[in-house]
């Protein structure tokens, strides 16, 4: 998908989940099938069947894993306790599938491979893939997908803030500290506006 839309798209799933885990709940299945969209490109997260309260209130059995291969956090792959950093890893692959396509194309052999490879070692960076892409999204994205969760974003409002910086100037966050104009947009969004012309001022 372009850029643009990726981000329109993630911040408002970034969002969603921030509003999930300040309720105190996991979603722990994050995958695209999860997410409609409507007509307005408006992003609603879904199926909320496996989530569970950070507080230990739910139904999983002790040592079982659940969920899906293919956007499956390291340390839920290996029944180890699982929390909102876990969604936060699914959704930095969503973001990378949507810029450069899906990693796992083949049966459930090949994405228990993948899988695997992912718990020892961090996917590519998507600039190597598309260099097209801007570097702050870039960086949003590599920090998303670490398999150590310590090595993650620790606050989802945090992960919010940096989707917002991306074309925003003069705002700090993981992204360049100069405004990242996405592709299909005119400027930055927030940049100043230019002066309102007047009868004796032709603006080109």
């Amino acid at each position: 998908l372009p850029v643009a839309r990726v981000v329109g798209i993630g911040r408002q799933v970034a969002s969603g989940l921030q509003a999930a885990h300040e309720a105190g709940v996991v979603h722990r299945d994050l995958k695209p099938a999860n997410v409609m969209i409507d007509a307005d490109d408006q992003a609603v997260i879904m199926d909320f069947g496996i989530s569970r309260s950070v507080s230990g209130a739910g139904a999983t059995i002790a040592g079982a894993v659940i969920g899906t291969l293919e956007y499956m956090a390291p340390e839920q792959a290996m029944a180890q306790p699982v929390d909102h950093r876990a969604d936060i890893y699914a959704f930095g692959l969503m973001l990378r599938d949507m810029l450069v396509g899906p990693r796992n194309e083949g049966g459930a052999e090949t994405a228990v491979a993948e899988l695997m490879s992912r718990m020892q070692t961090v996917l590519p960076a998507v600039r190597t893939l598309d260099g097209s892409i801007p570097e702050g999204l870039e960086a949003v994205i590599a920090r998303c997908i670490q398999p150590s969760a310590g090595a993650r974003y620790q606050l989802t409002q945090d992960l919010v803030a940096d989707l917002e910086t991306l074309d925003r100037p003069n705002r700090r966050g993981t992204g360049a500290t100069s405004p990242i104009v996405l592709p299909g947009t005119a400027a930055p969004v927030g940049a100043p506006k230019p002066a309102a012309p007047t009868a004796a001022r032709r603006v080109p």
